[in-house]
């Protein structure tokens, strides 16, 4: 055995150990079909920056939520389209929802959609708050209850998964396959015990952990990182929940291109050089791992004579991942991914270093 070889097996072993580890009490978690009789009532807080459109089709399915008591906030961010207006044509029908105006002429003191996400939580009147984007549609009315089911005795945080709509094209899955390995990993490290990011299109934690918090100043220069980095710095192990539920999903609407997708994933590659140094290294070494896993194959050239061995260790490594993938991928309704994913997997990884060096190179933008 030489030590292409060696080199090879370790590469794959260590691969191994992360789904075997991190990824396994995913893989057999099973959701609550059912939710408590006594839910807490609940601020939804959503921000809009031109969403006139999104909120006249979403928002009335947020609003007929079968949930005991509730309210919705709407922060318009200084909107030039008639996004004040649809909320206020809701208004006259909910009286559950409130629209909260941050003036155009007033400087904003943080980046991103930090400043209106703070002033909507602050405005909440309940202690629960669930977020979520305009953009954003529940699967049906009873995602609000499954979200907020989750919500145990010290429960703190309750992060959801939010899939994107399906579509034709290869584009489409790859964005869908990238959604789901990053469900994979969050999710899982939070079952692990090392929560160290949610999505803010579905997630849900008390206004006290937040007002305990610097709200964002530590992070207000970053572009970013609204929801991410509020669960990187404050969520526990004995804290933190994940709510898997099919009917607690809420869907939105992916980038139509590949320049549209890459241009979002490195806005959000940045936000993740800010987390704890224990979540990046995590993360940079399963990133690692998989490139290395198809990259390392090529020296084999310079040695035909291990191969054989080489087969051996590549088909076992992909089996394990192939099983992994799609297991979760069923688990997170995307089914019709599965016949694609081991090119996915490939063309996901491949693309790693494109997204590292655009994540260094692109210039920090405003969230609309």
């Amino acid at each position: 055995m030489n030590w292409v070889l060696e080199l090879y097996l370790g590469i794959c072993g260590a691969l191994l150990l992360y789904y075997l580890i991190f990824f396994r009490k995913l893989l057999f978690f099973k959701p609550k079909q059912y939710a408590p009789e006594k839910l807490p009532p609940v601020s939804i807080v959503i921000c809009a920056k031109n969403e006139a459109e999104n909120l006249e089709k979403n928002l009335k399915v947020v609003l007929i939520q079968n949930y005991p008591k509730f309210e919705v906030i709407v922060v318009n961010d200084q909107s030039t389209d008639a996004t004040a207006k649809v909320v206020e044509k809701y208004i006259e029908r909910n009286p559950n929802l409130r629209l909260i105006n941050i003036k155009k002429d007033i400087e904003k003191p943080m980046l991103g959609k930090k400043f209106p996400l703070k002033v909507g939580i602050e405005a909440a009147i309940y202690e629960t708050i669930a977020v979520t984007d305009a953009d954003c549609k529940p699967s049906n009315t009873l995602w609000l209850q499954h979200l907020i089911a989750d919500f145990l005795h010290e429960t703190k945080f309750v992060l959801g998964y939010a899939p994107f709509n399906k579509a034709s094209g290869f584009i489409n899955k790859l964005i869908r396959f990238d959604n789901v390995i990053t469900a994979m990993q969050y999710l899982s490290y939070a079952l692990m015990g090392m929560p160290y990011m949610g999505v803010g299109r579905n997630m849900a934690f008390k206004k006290s952990v937040f007002q305990a918090w610097d709200g964002f100043e530590k992070y207000k220069n970053v572009i970013s990182g609204d929801d991410d980095l509020f669960v990187n710095a404050n969520a526990k192990t004995s804290s933190t929940e994940i709510a898997l539920n099919k009917d607690s999903f809420i869907y939105s609407q992916p980038k139509a291109t590949y320049s549209e997708w890459m241009t979002q994933k490195s806005r959000h590659a940045k936000t993740s050089y800010h987390y704890k140094f224990h979540h990046r290294l995590l993360l940079f070494l399963f990133a690692f791992l998989n490139f290395a896993f198809y990259l390392t194959p090529l020296l084999f050239i310079f040695y035909p004579e291990q191969y054989i061995f080489g087969l051996i260790a590549i088909f076992g490594t992909v089996l394990v991942k192939f099983v992994f993938h799609a297991r979760i991928c069923g688990k997170l309704n995307n089914h019709d991914l599965i016949p694609y994913l081991m090119i996915l997997d490939f063309i996901f990884v491949i693309n790693l270093p494109f997204l590292f060096f655009k994540s260094l190179t692109s210039p920090n933008k405003e969230w609309k």
